[in-house]
């Protein structure tokens, strides 16, 4: 799973500052999960609207996930 989401989500220093994207657009793992809790939207529904891919929005899900668990566990 890890090397699908090295494919899918890249961070740069200098493009939306480091903050991890989906590969190819400026579309953040923040901004998925926004459109995902406050907007409601559902995981296709970003997809479709953004004309990405479904894995490309699952990986930005799953990456968030990832993260947050890291920090909560090194609290």
């Amino acid at each position: 799973m890890e090397a699908v989401l090295d494919r899918l989500i890249v961070s740069e220093p200098g493009y939306r500052g480091g903050r991890p994207r989906i590969a190819g657009t400026r579309i953040t793992g923040a901004d998925v999960k926004q459109w995902y809790l406050q907007l409601g939207m559902s995981l296709e529904e970003i997809a479709a609207t953004y004309n990405l891919s479904l894995a490309a929005v699952y990986a930005a899900m799953a990456y968030i996930i990832t993260i947050t668990r890291l920090r909560l566990n090194a609290q």
